[in-house]
């Protein structure tokens, strides 16, 4: 009996050298194909899902690879993602700094030949809104409770001893920029303020949830390029751009990101609503900032223009595109974008408001505008009237009162219908006995 059970326990220690033990798959997450064909694998795959998803990093648009941190000059392994970049450091094994993010705010304004050091200070700390001496920025609401700051402060690395200031420094990192409207990569234009490792942009038109958004600065550092070389010496940095097609101009057809620029273009139905759209040399496709245009083509053909690019437009050669709704006739006009601040002011950008706000800023004709002022006597009746994008003014046909504390809450409303120009307007409400003066800059888009 025992040398029958002697076997056996032979057979058995026998059998277990030869089976493998079962392996434990790596986590991985994985996206439906449509959206990405990548996954995220450990250590990235953790962080992700840890550190706020898909709404914070967006969806992964490499594989891991080793690649050579800039800054430092070591290789690590690498995982791009929409928003940001992932660095598996093994240098720090064993703590919640395994995994790094790259600088990629500050990246990418480098790419738009934009220093953040040359920025100018704001003038000091505002009520309400989180102080960052050390880059002199505040970061503030829009709205009660709405903003910059409540997103800054409501997201941030999950690390254990931070507190939720050092766990949202970690993730965003410093304020490099005040808020500026500008364009972004999708064509969008937006409150936005640049920080060292996020782009924080306002979508006043979205649920309160997701009226702020990251830009996607994993895609755009990964597939942006910086300014061009400067032309040797001696060279004219205009030559070389192809002419327009005959009856259409843009003038100048050289210049700054930021300055405003005029065109027409010629061929159109009367009263045909024309489209407006300019091709980069990134090959990103985009709405510019309208000034001023016709609401549609004129008696003779004619569509009229007055546009600009944001500040940080990428120099290089771009072409405007009219296009007729109707007759599907389309004008292209070349024209160029040099390396440099512009020449004046940003035109693509709204003045800033005076005592009141527009909400939204922008919006395609047919939007609904809503306005909000204050500085008025007690219960004082307040004109309203408009300024056009073509300088005529038009007073409403109605006056409203303001509240006991002087304000005009946000009971008057616009819309713009499609026989209203399109570009920057201004709506002034006006004091009857007092004077004072609220004036709302919004943009109607085509």
């Amino acid at each position: 009996m025992s040398h029958r059970f002697g076997g056996a326990l032979v057979v058995l220690v026998i059998i277990s050298l030869f089976v493998r033990p079962q392996l434990v798959a790596a986590h991985e997450v994985c996206f439906p194909s449509e959206k990405t064909s990548y996954c995220l694998s450990d250590p990235f795959s953790d962080y992700w899902e840890s550190n706020g998803g898909l709404p914070v990093f967006g969806y992964p648009i490499t594989a891991p690879a080793s690649e050579v941190n800039a800054d430092t000059g070591q290789t690590y392994n690498t995982q791009w993602v929409e928003r940001t970049r992932l660095e598996d450091h093994p240098e720090n094994a064993g703590t919640p700094y395994c995994v790094l993010l790259g600088l990629l705010g500050k990246e990418r304004l480098g790419q738009l030949g934009r220093d953040p050091a040359s920025e100018p200070r704001e003038a000091g700390a505002k009520d309400g809104c989180l102080w960052f001496d050390q880059t002199g920025h505040n970061v503030c609401n829009i709205q009660a409770g709405l903003g910059f700051k409540a997103y800054w402060e409501s997201h941030g690395l999950k690390i254990a001893g931070l507190d939720k200031y050092s766990q949202s420094l970690q993730l965003f990192g410093l304020p490099l920029t005040e808020p500026k409207t500008e364009t972004n990569a999708n064509g969008d234009t937006v409150l936005t303020q640049w920080f060292e490792r996020a782009r924080f942009e306002w979508h006043p038109g979205n649920p309160d949830q997701f009226k702020v958004l990251l830009g996607l600065l994993g895609t755009e550092v990964r597939g942006g390029s910086g300014p061009p070389p400067a032309p040797p010496a001696g060279e004219d940095p205009c030559q070389g751009i192809a002419a327009p097609p005959t009856g259409a101009e843009i003038t100048p057809v050289c210049m700054q990101a930021g300055d405003a620029f005029t065109t027409v273009g010629a061929g159109f139905r009367v009263a045909e609503p024309v489209g407006i759209y300019v091709s980069g040399p990134d090959g990103g496709v985009f709405v510019p900032a309208v000034i001023a245009g016709d609401a549609s083509a004129t008696p003779e053909g004619q569509y009229h223009l007055k546009a600009a690019l944001a500040a940080f437009s990428l120099p290089g050669d771009y072409v405007l595109t009219l296009e007729g709704v109707q007759s599907g006739q389309r004008v292209t006009i070349p024209f160029r974008i040099l390396p440099g601040a512009p020449t004046g002011i940003d035109e693509s950008l709204l003045p800033p408001s005076i005592n009141g706000e527009a909400d939204p800023l922008s919006g395609p004709r047919g939007t609904v505008v809503t306005f909000s002022a204050s500085g008025f006597n007690p219960l004082e009746i307040v004109s309203v009237y408009g300024t056009y994008p073509d300088n005529s003014v038009d007073g409403a046909p109605f006056q409203v009162r303001a509240t006991q504390l002087g304000d005009v809450g946000q009971n008057v409303r616009f819309t713009l219908d499609e026989t209203y120009q399109i570009g920057v307007y201004a709506t002034t409400f006006e004091g009857v006995d007092s004077g004072r003066k609220a004036i709302m800059y919004h943009r109607a888009t085509p």
